[in-house]
């Protein structure tokens, strides 16, 4: 079963908030992923991306672990993993990098 956008949404915000790692499965693909979510936000067409460094999963882009933009319509499942916390934005994350039109929650010092 598929989670509805308000839902991925506010659990995205969460991990965010609470700096815990997330896992999600992103369509075409039903391998997890583990990620660190560090914004999410609306583009400048008008959809939903999470922003996140990802440890773990597959990638079409053959880079498994890395930054990725993830399309909220395209997350079939996230979840927290509530004994998985990191401690913060990446070193080489700055606020506004990833092009979003509109932040909707992003990660702080």
């Amino acid at each position: 079963m598929q989670d509805d956008v308000e839902t991925i949404c506010q659990t995205a915000c969460d991990a965010i908030r609470r700096r815990r790692v997330a896992r999600l499965t992103y369509d075409p693909s039903t391998v997890p992923r583990l990620i660190e979510a560090h914004a999410l936000g609306v583009s400048a067409g008008g959809e939903l991306f999470l922003f996140a460094w990802q440890h773990l999963g597959s990638s079409s882009s053959g880079a498994h672990a890395g930054w990725k933009t993830f399309l909220i319509r395209r997350i079939r499942s996230l979840s927290l993993d509530e004994n998985a916390k990191f401690p913060g934005p990446r070193p080489d994350y700055r606020a506004g990098w990833h092009g979003l039109a509109e932040i909707l929650c992003e990660i702080s010092e």
